[in-house]
Protein backbone atom coordinates (compact mmCIF):
# COMPACT_ATOMS: atom_id res chain seq x y z
CA UNK A 1 0.00 0.00 0.00
CA UNK A 2 1.25 3.45 -0.92
CA UNK A 3 0.99 6.27 1.60
CA UNK A 4 0.92 9.94 0.66
CA UNK A 5 2.49 12.68 2.78
CA UNK A 6 1.87 16.36 2.15
CA UNK A 7 4.25 19.08 3.28
CA UNK A 8 2.43 22.40 3.62
CA UNK A 9 3.67 25.70 5.07
CA UNK A 10 1.11 26.72 7.66
CA UNK A 11 0.60 29.40 10.36
CA UNK A 12 -1.23 27.61 13.17
CA UNK A 13 -2.11 30.89 14.90
CA UNK A 14 -4.11 32.11 11.90
CA UNK A 15 -7.73 31.03 11.41
CA UNK A 16 -7.66 31.48 7.63
CA UNK A 17 -4.49 29.42 7.35
CA UNK A 18 -6.31 26.54 9.05
CA UNK A 19 -9.22 26.89 6.63
CA UNK A 20 -6.84 26.79 3.69
CA UNK A 21 -4.85 23.79 4.86
CA UNK A 22 -7.89 21.66 5.70
CA UNK A 23 -9.42 22.39 2.31
CA UNK A 24 -6.17 21.40 0.60
CA UNK A 25 -5.82 18.19 2.61
CA UNK A 26 -9.40 17.12 1.86
CA UNK A 27 -9.00 18.00 -1.82
CA UNK A 28 -5.90 15.81 -2.11
CA UNK A 29 -6.58 13.02 0.41
CA UNK A 30 -10.37 12.91 0.53
CA UNK A 31 -10.97 13.29 4.28
CA UNK A 32 -9.49 14.12 7.68
CA UNK A 33 -9.58 11.38 10.33
CA UNK A 34 -6.99 12.61 12.81
CA UNK A 35 -5.67 15.92 14.06
CA UNK A 36 -2.54 16.07 16.21
CA UNK A 37 -2.07 19.58 17.60
CA UNK A 38 1.67 19.45 18.11
CA UNK A 39 3.24 22.76 17.08
CA UNK A 40 4.07 25.16 19.91
CA UNK A 41 6.61 27.71 21.05
CA UNK A 42 8.29 28.16 24.40
CA UNK A 43 8.44 31.38 26.36
CA UNK A 44 11.42 33.28 27.73
CA UNK A 45 9.60 34.23 30.93
CA UNK A 46 11.03 31.49 33.15
CA UNK A 47 11.38 34.11 35.89
CA UNK A 48 8.61 36.50 36.92
CA UNK A 49 11.01 39.40 36.29
CA UNK A 50 11.16 38.44 32.60
CA UNK A 51 7.39 38.30 32.13
CA UNK A 52 5.77 40.72 29.70
CA UNK A 53 2.41 41.16 28.01
CA UNK A 54 4.11 40.86 24.61
CA UNK A 55 5.61 37.47 25.50
CA UNK A 56 2.33 36.30 27.03
CA UNK A 57 0.27 37.22 23.96
CA UNK A 58 2.75 35.69 21.52
CA UNK A 59 2.84 32.33 23.30
CA UNK A 60 -0.91 32.26 23.92
CA UNK A 61 -1.66 33.03 20.27
CA UNK A 62 0.41 30.12 18.98
CA UNK A 63 -0.14 27.49 21.66
CA UNK A 64 -3.71 28.06 22.86
CA UNK A 65 -5.39 29.80 19.92
CA UNK A 66 -3.56 27.56 17.45
CA UNK A 67 -5.02 24.44 19.05
CA UNK A 68 -8.49 26.01 19.16
CA UNK A 69 -8.46 27.07 15.50
CA UNK A 70 -7.16 23.66 14.47
CA UNK A 71 -10.04 21.85 16.13
CA UNK A 72 -12.59 24.29 14.72
CA UNK A 73 -11.20 23.79 11.22
CA UNK A 74 -11.27 19.98 11.16
CA UNK A 75 -14.55 19.28 12.96
CA UNK A 76 -16.83 20.01 9.94
CA UNK A 77 -14.92 17.33 7.99
CA UNK A 78 -14.66 14.90 10.90
CA UNK A 79 -18.42 14.98 11.46
CA UNK A 80 -18.76 13.14 8.13
CA UNK A 81 -16.65 10.21 9.37
CA UNK A 82 -17.73 7.17 11.36
CA UNK A 83 -15.01 7.91 13.92
CA UNK A 84 -12.29 10.54 14.30
CA UNK A 85 -9.64 11.50 16.83
CA UNK A 86 -8.00 14.71 17.99
CA UNK A 87 -4.85 14.57 20.10
CA UNK A 88 -3.49 17.72 21.72
CA UNK A 89 0.18 17.60 22.65
CA UNK A 90 0.32 19.32 26.00
CA UNK A 91 2.96 19.42 28.75
CA UNK A 92 3.71 18.27 32.26
CA UNK A 93 4.17 22.00 32.90
CA UNK A 94 0.40 22.14 33.41
CA UNK A 95 0.95 20.19 36.64
CA UNK A 96 4.56 20.99 37.57
CA UNK A 97 5.19 24.62 36.64
CA UNK A 98 8.29 25.49 38.65
CA UNK A 99 10.81 28.06 37.44
CA UNK A 100 13.21 25.39 36.24
CA UNK A 101 10.55 23.40 34.39
CA UNK A 102 8.55 25.77 32.19
CA UNK A 103 7.98 29.44 31.45
CA UNK A 104 4.99 31.31 32.85
CA UNK A 105 3.26 31.97 29.53
CA UNK A 106 4.06 28.45 28.25
CA UNK A 107 2.52 26.77 31.31
CA UNK A 108 -0.52 29.04 31.15
CA UNK A 109 -1.04 28.47 27.42
CA UNK A 110 -0.87 24.72 27.88
CA UNK A 111 -3.26 25.00 30.82
CA UNK A 112 -5.71 26.47 28.33
CA UNK A 113 -5.12 23.51 26.00
CA UNK A 114 -5.74 21.13 28.91
CA UNK A 115 -9.14 22.72 29.57
CA UNK A 116 -9.86 22.92 25.83
CA UNK A 117 -9.29 19.17 25.52
CA UNK A 118 -11.96 18.36 28.09
CA UNK A 119 -14.38 21.02 26.85
CA UNK A 120 -14.18 19.79 23.26
CA UNK A 121 -14.34 16.12 24.28
CA UNK A 122 -17.64 16.73 26.06
CA UNK A 123 -19.12 18.54 23.07
CA UNK A 124 -17.80 16.46 20.16
CA UNK A 125 -18.52 12.99 21.52
CA UNK A 126 -21.97 13.01 19.91
CA UNK A 127 -20.21 13.14 16.53
CA UNK A 128 -17.96 10.21 17.53
CA UNK A 129 -14.98 12.54 17.64
CA UNK A 130 -12.63 11.73 20.50
CA UNK A 131 -10.41 14.44 22.02
CA UNK A 132 -7.48 13.51 24.26
CA UNK A 133 -4.10 14.90 25.24
CA UNK A 134 -0.53 13.74 25.74
CA UNK A 135 1.49 15.59 28.39
CA UNK A 136 5.24 14.97 28.24
CA UNK A 137 7.85 16.06 30.73
CA UNK A 138 10.71 17.95 29.05
CA UNK A 139 11.69 15.95 25.97
CA UNK A 140 15.13 16.10 24.40
CA UNK A 141 14.17 18.19 21.37
CA UNK A 142 15.89 21.09 19.57
CA UNK A 143 13.56 23.50 21.43
CA UNK A 144 14.60 22.04 24.79
CA UNK A 145 18.26 22.48 23.86
CA UNK A 146 17.55 26.05 22.73
CA UNK A 147 16.04 27.13 26.05
CA UNK A 148 18.14 25.05 28.48
CA UNK A 149 21.84 24.50 29.12
CA UNK A 150 23.35 21.01 29.15
CA UNK A 151 23.60 21.28 32.93
CA UNK A 152 19.92 22.15 33.24
CA UNK A 153 18.91 19.26 30.95
CA UNK A 154 20.95 16.84 33.06
CA UNK A 155 19.27 18.20 36.20
CA UNK A 156 15.81 17.77 34.67
CA UNK A 157 16.66 14.20 33.65
CA UNK A 158 17.50 13.41 37.28
CA UNK A 159 14.00 14.43 38.42
CA UNK A 160 12.27 11.23 37.29
CA UNK A 161 12.71 7.59 38.37
CA UNK A 162 13.98 6.55 34.93
CA UNK A 163 16.85 9.03 35.21
CA UNK A 164 16.72 10.31 31.65
CA UNK A 165 14.81 12.66 29.41
CA UNK A 166 12.23 11.32 27.02
CA UNK A 167 12.73 10.84 23.30
CA UNK A 168 10.38 12.43 20.73
CA UNK A 169 9.33 8.90 19.70
CA UNK A 170 7.97 8.32 23.22
CA UNK A 171 5.48 11.10 22.55
CA UNK A 172 4.82 9.98 18.97
CA UNK A 173 3.95 6.42 19.99
CA UNK A 174 1.54 7.61 22.68
CA UNK A 175 -0.09 10.02 20.24
CA UNK A 176 -0.53 7.22 17.72
CA UNK A 177 -2.10 5.07 20.45
CA UNK A 178 -4.71 7.74 21.28
CA UNK A 179 -5.39 8.41 17.61
CA UNK A 180 -5.97 4.73 16.81
CA UNK A 181 -9.27 2.86 16.70
CA UNK A 182 -7.90 0.54 19.40
CA UNK A 183 -9.02 3.03 22.07
CA UNK A 184 -12.46 4.01 20.78
CA UNK A 185 -13.84 4.43 24.31
CA UNK A 186 -11.25 6.93 25.57
CA UNK A 187 -12.03 10.64 25.33
CA UNK A 188 -11.30 13.67 27.48
CA UNK A 189 -8.27 11.86 28.89
CA UNK A 190 -4.67 12.84 29.46
CA UNK A 191 -1.68 10.50 29.32
CA UNK A 192 1.52 11.63 31.04
CA UNK A 193 4.69 10.73 29.16
CA UNK A 194 7.04 11.80 31.90
CA UNK A 195 9.08 8.84 33.12
CA UNK A 196 7.34 9.18 36.47
CA UNK A 197 8.39 12.83 36.84
CA UNK A 198 5.12 13.98 38.41
CA UNK A 199 5.03 11.34 41.13
CA UNK A 200 8.74 11.36 41.96
CA UNK A 201 10.37 13.75 44.41
CA UNK A 202 14.18 13.58 44.26
CA UNK A 203 15.98 13.20 47.59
Amino acid sequence: MWHVALGIVHDIADEQSWTNITQEVVAKLGKIDILANNAAIGGKDWKYENASLEEWQKVMKVNAEGAFWGICAVVPYMKKNDISAIVNINTLGVHVAGEGIAGISYSASKGAVDALTRAMASRLGKYNIRVNSVSPSPILTPMAKQYSSDEKLAEIASFNPLGRMGDPLDVAHTTLFLASDEVKFITGAEILVDGGFKIHKPL
